[in-house]
């Protein structure tokens, strides 16, 4: 069997702020969906490191950027 590479997943602190707003908003309108909502962010970036093109940065229609002054 073929060993696939293993990549380090990095998640910036401006997206970490974000996912975190995404999840307390989403605790405000639906507790309930609020854990398997975040189960599913964090399996999704947890597995990158095998399938990091699983989802490709440069293929998405909106492109979030960072304004630096």
């Amino acid at each position: 069997m073929e060993k696939k590479p293993q990549y380090k997943v990095i998640v910036s602190d401006r997206a970490c702020q974000m996912l975190a707003g995404h999840v307390r908003f989403l605790a405000q309108k639906s507790p309930s969906a609020t854990r398997k909502v975040k189960n599913e962010l964090m399996d999704a970036i947890r597995s990158l490191h095998q399938m990091p093109e699983r989802f490709p940065f440069l293929d998405a229609e909106f492109r979030p950027y960072c304004v630096t002054r």
